[in-house]
């Protein structure tokens, strides 16, 4: 029987992009430009904008606010959530909510939008979509480097223990060794 861990309720924060951590799964909400979380057991009682009540089903809030968010990408790095907001890549640990401020970890070299990411091995491998690029930046230092040239808006990462891969927008699956 299938459980509800959330409910956006009359706000309908429509679910992007989530992620799995020990104990709350991690998601960037799409109407609402907003990182948020709930527990996986499905006795979720989420904090509230008013910082005092709390409700069942309702998503606690990360971050708010993140005009540019890439909604279809977020990722964990030890206990840190990790989202993208126009050039920039974030991070912020999962027990800290929307008041506590978060991590840059680091901006596309070219300046231009993240069109996608993934966390893999303590590096965050993304795409910038004005440069046609992908980058990577260790998730604790945030100096990018260039890995790849003349991919046309790479999106939609994935990768495993030996290489990392994605599409390109002439709908091409790419795949790069580590």
């Amino acid at each position: 029987m299938p459980t509800l861990l959330s409910d956006s309720g009359s706000e309908l924060g429509r679910p992007g992009a989530f992620v799995l951590g020990d104990n709350h799964l991690y998601q960037v909400e799409i109407f609402h430009n907003a990182v948020t979380r709930e527990t996986t057991d499905g006795n979720q009682k989420g904090l509230l904008e008013d910082g005092v009540t709390r409700q069942f089903y309702a998503p606690d809030q990360i971050a708010v606010m993140q005009s540019g968010l890439v909604t279809d990408a977020i990722g964990l790095i030890d206990d840190h959530v990790v989202w993208a907001v126009g050039p920039s890549i974030f991070r912020k640990s999962g027990n800290l909510l929307w008041g506590d401020p978060a991590q840059l970890v680091a901006t596309t070299v070219g300046g231009g939008k993240v069109t996608g990411f993934v966390v893999s091995d303590g590096f965050v491998y993304f795409g910038e979509g004005n440069s046609d690029t992908i980058q990577v930046a260790a998730a604790y230092d945030g100096v990018p480097q260039v890995i790849a040239t003349g991919q046309k808006s790479p999106t939609q990462f994935a990768a495993d223990d030996h290489a990392l891969y994605w599409r390109t927008y002439d709908c091409n699956i790419m795949k790069l060794a580590k």
